[in-house]
């Protein structure tokens, strides 16, 4: 009778042990969780050697779970732990299991040196080419650092909030990278990020957002379409750049609002241009998220029938990104909006993950050729000139899938110290005028040399400053 209950207390001893076990542990890799990370992160922050902790977040890894499906991204999870804990081990360190693909490594580290010899450690390790299910897969990863500063300054939430940051900071300037925490940078950016986030939700409601249209030359100038470019006047803040705004409203899931926004505002000021006889075409950025929900094209109809426009009066501009992510989901409604006599765009075209075979099956008509190659043209002849064979070449790559081209940022007086005329007759470029309120907008301008100038204002307005511009001539 004793020993059957020594036996039994055992198994009860067992299986209390075996669940606390797994509430500190990932059942997936078998790495300690996020309760066992403040744990032992605690402990070590109150003992003498110096700790540092770094964040590893896997760059795009959903498009392993997309491609191959979730169990092969599992495998993939189970392997990278196996690398980071063989990592860690080497490092007389310890790694965790975060979330589905962030992991955390804790390491002795007494200065930024030692943290960041850990950090490229981790980095060169993950680099390896892994191969699953007959695909080789290449995904690297994005690396926050944090040190811990003098015992019982910080408490393991505050060092993690850190790393989190400096990790951040590694996505946001191009990924694969390695960053340690800044307080100078990361404390006064993410309290920015949070200010700007607070104060862009109710922008709309104080008037603070406009429409800034930026104009688009056919080549010939026969006709002038614009580009609706979204600016933030911000009562505190001052002007806030769509650089700086955009990824914010991204991550907070303001994108769908602010497309919404930008797209009724068009229609409006293209009825009032229609109105005064200038039937004029706008374009408008929308964010990839917007233009695959279902519920994206109805509003857009029923915005354009709200202001009794024909479907070819907006046309849509989106990145490659959309191109890359959402290829399946996306091609729908390109081909309904093509349908419609709705253009589609590929903006800034050749600075991304550009997608040939994905230009072959989706529906769209306008290539958008990114200004950093178009500026290119005005430096040195060296440069200069392999700027032009790169334009040259997405113009033919246009002419050949019956695309048109807008060269972003072009200058008339650059191409002719480049380029012949003939390589630009099929573009059409935003030329040297730069977007502008949409108060008074000149008429089009005519094949030769003109001066674009708005209509005779009232006498209350000013005139707007509008430079000289060559139409380039078609030959």
């Amino acid at each position: 009778m004793a020993a059957r209950q020594t036996l039994t207390l055992r198994q009860l001893e067992d299986s209390r042990a075996r669940l606390e076990f797994q509430s500190r542990h990932d059942a997936l890799t078998g790495l300690g969780n996020r309760r066992q990370l403040h744990l032992t992160l605690d402990a070590r922050l109150r003992g003498p050697v110096g700790t540092g902790l770094l964040i590893v977040d896997l760059d795009d890894f959903r498009f392993v779970n997309e491609a191959l499906g979730h169990r092969a991204g599992d495998t993939f999870l189970q392997r990278t732990a196996a690398t980071l804990r063989s990592e860690a081990a080497a490092l007389n360190g310890e790694c965790f299991h975060l979330s589905a693909d962030e992991f955390v490594v804790i390491v002795p580290a007494a200065r930024d040196e030692q943290l960041g010899v850990a950090g490229e450690a981790l980095l060169h390790a993950l680099r390896a080419p892994v191969t699953l299910e007959g695909q080789v897969l290449n995904i690297t990863a994005s690396v926050g650092a944090a040190l811990a500063p003098a015992a019982g300054l910080l408490d393991s939430a505050g060092l993690l909030r850190r790393a989190d940051l400096a990790m951040k900071e590694a996505k946001r300037t191009g990924r694969n990278a390695l960053r340690l925490f800044d307080p100078l940078r990361d404390d006064a950016a993410a309290a920015r990020r949070v200010t700007i986030e607070t104060r862009l939700r109710g922008a709309a409601e104080r008037g603070e957002l406009q429409l800034h249209y930026q104009p688009q030359l056919e080549r010939g100038g026969q006709r002038v379409h614009f580009e609706a470019l979204l600016r933030w006047q911000d009562a505190q803040l001052g002007a806030v750049s769509p650089a700086e705004f955009v990824p914010v409203a991204e991550g907070a899931g303001l994108m769908v609002d602010l497309d919404r926004w930008v797209i009724a505002q068009a229609c409006r000021q293209l009825a009032g241009w229609r109105a005064a006889g200038r039937p004029w075409q706008v374009a408008v950025n929308i964010s990839p998220p917007n233009l695959v929900r279902p519920d994206f094209l109805p509003f857009l109809l029923r915005t354009l029938r709200q202001h009794g426009l024909p479907h070819a009066a907006l046309s849509l501009e989106v990145t490659e990104r959309l191109l890359i992510e959402n290829e399946a989901q996306a091609r729908q409604t390109l081909q309904a909006l093509m349908d419609l006599s709705i253009e589609v765009a590929v903006d800034d075209f050749g600075v991304g993950q550009s997608s040939l075979s994905s230009l072959l099956r989706l529906p769209i008509s306008v290539l958008k050729v990114d200004r950093a190659f178009v500026t290119e043209l005005t430096g040195d002849r060296a440069d200069g000139q392999a700027a032009f064979k790169v334009v040259q070449a997405v113009v033919g790559l246009g002419r050949a899938l019956n695309l048109r081209v807008v060269a972003e940022g072009w200058k008339p007086r650059s191409r002719r110290n480049c380029c012949g005329n003939s390589a630009w007759t099929p573009c059409r470029g935003t030329g040297s005028a730069g977007p502008r309120r949409p108060t008074r907008w000149p008429a089009p301008c005519r094949p030769g040399r003109y001066r674009l100038e708005p209509r005779r204002p009232p006498p209350a307005l000013p005139d707007l400053p509008w430079r000289w511009l060559t139409c380039p001539r078609v030959v």
